[in-house]
């Protein structure tokens, strides 16, 4: 348990054993995800009933006999399997949380009723409902009929409790906005054709297997035949320009109502989440300046035919199909930078690094002693803790030093929601302690995603 009544953040780091069965499982200790929903029905099942009451009501109690009255946060989230409508599954969803939720409070007033230490606390829900969001990406559907769907989708009619909790802040706190970015460092290699092309390959498979298809349906049709036209084209001992990945690093961006923005990274542990967003980009960037040289030399020793207009059309063909491809698995944010990116490699360019951002602006409350509560006060010691459930990734960053006379908590508290969650690109689960370091500040727009090097080391 890690709290600060002062600053109003509560912190659920009692983690629940792990525990699962067909209406239940227990998700890192911090996320209990109700399961097999009947089918079009958003009532709890009797078997639900149960597992709420050993598990989410002795939660709440805790809490606030720890630290009294005053309004709670509990964050229910609503799924649907994919057999039926989009808007059918949104408001399916959507009731499921609600009707949850409906019976957590009746189960906890009861309790207030009895116990006069529970009297003066209020449960407030925070809903999502995701729908079919996650359950049509399930591989295991493909070609079935919606009754089969049904069948073997049970864990996606589901409720999830996120174990958070938020008292209400105190006087003088201030509501800031932040998100979370990428930013990937790249080292520029230079390789003859043939050992470029290993090299390539090998980037290749380091990607994910969920955006693959297209990339080396792509690499098949291409490399192979410049390969076996090295010889007549000549271009074997031509040298090649690729990256590669070193690093990335976690940065936020904050602001207040004034627009007042400022850049932090976050110095922690090395960050694997995002491994194979980074060899994506390096492959794809590496690939594209490959085909703009390549399409050169072409052109410079007077062949460029129609082997050359059909390989140009190829790449063209492949660019949307990758946008399209990564947008429903990563969420628009990330999907909107590596477009960016890839406008710019098109024409054959390397970058040394790449800034993505991971999420849209998001709410904190900010508990700074200065009489301004400008972002540019937001650095210092931080943590970053992560966990995932279904597709949805939950961040939470404590930052903006240490509270005073405390020293284990944080005078700032932001929970950020991302498509990031568990699928083959980003799954994890971590915590990392750091600090924030600022490296921007006093600027009035958002920072544009994009190949660059915004940030500076320090």
């Amino acid at each position: 348990m890690s709290v600060d009544t002062n600053r109003g953040v509560i912190i659920h780091d009692d983690l629940l054993p792990p525990e699962s069965d067909d209406f239940h499982i227990v998700f890192d200790g911090v996320i209990l995800v109700l399961t097999n929903f009947d089918v079009n029905v958003s009532d709890l099942k009797p078997q639900h009933k149960p597992i709420i009451d050993r598990l989410v009501i002795p939660f709440i109690e805790k809490f606030v006999k720890m630290w009294g009255g005053g309004t709670y946060n509990l964050t229910v989230v609503g799924s649907a399997s994919a057999s039926g409508g989009w808007e059918l599954d949104m408001d399916l969803s959507a009731a499921r949380a609600s009707k949850a939720f409906a019976y957590v409070d009746q189960q906890f007033k009861k309790k207030q009723r009895i116990d006069p230490v529970l009297a003066s606390a209020v449960l407030m829900p925070n809903y999502a409902s995701v729908g079919k969001t996650f359950s049509e990406k399930d591989p295991s559907i493909k070609g079935r009929t919606n009754a089969d769907i049904d069948k073997v989708q049970g864990y996606f009619r589901n409720v999830q409790f996120i174990f958070t909790a938020v008292i209400a802040p105190p006087k003088g706190a201030s509501i800031f906005k932040i998100r979370e970015h990428y930013h990937f460092k790249f080292k520029a290699k230079e390789e003859q054709l043939p050992e470029f092309i290993k090299d390539l390959e090998n980037l290749y498979k380091k990607i994910p297997g969920v955006i693959t298809l297209g990339l080396g349906e792509l690499l098949s049709k291409v490399l192979k035949p410049i390969t076996e036209k090295i010889p007549f084209l000549g271009i074997a001992t031509d040298m090649f320009k690729f990256m590669i990945p070193q690093q990335a690093t976690y940065c936020y961006e904050i602001k207040n109502k004034a627009e007042l923005h400022a850049l932090y990274r976050f110095d922690g542990t090395e960050h694997a989440e995002h491994k194979g967003l980074s060899d994506l980009l390096a492959c794809l960037g590496s690939l594209f300046s490959f085909f703009k040289k390549v399409s050169d030399i072409y052109k410079s020793i007077g062949k460029y035919d129609k082997r050359i207009e059909a390989l140009l059309k190829d790449i063209d063909d492949f660019f949307p199909n990758i946008d399209k491809t990564l947008r429903p698995i990563v969420g628009d944010s990330v999907a909107d930078s590596v477009k960016a990116f890839l406008e710019l490699a098109k024409s054959g360019q390397l970058y040394t690094a790449v800034f993505a951002p991971n999420s849209g602006w998001q709410d904190f409350k900010f508990y700074g002693g200065g009489a301004d509560h400008s972002p540019l006060q937001c650095g210092g010691p931080a943590k970053r803790y992560y966990v995932g459930a279904l597709a949805i990734g939950m961040y939470e960053v404590d930052f903006a030093g240490y509270v005073p006379n405390n020293w284990s908590d944080y005078n700032a508290t932001a929970y950020i929601k991302t498509f990031s969650g568990n699928n083959d690109l980003f799954y994890g689960h971590s915590m990392a302690d750091g600090t924030f370091t600022q490296i921007g500040g006093a600027y009035t727009t958002d920072l544009r995603a994009g190949p660059g090097d915004p940030v500076v080391d320090s």
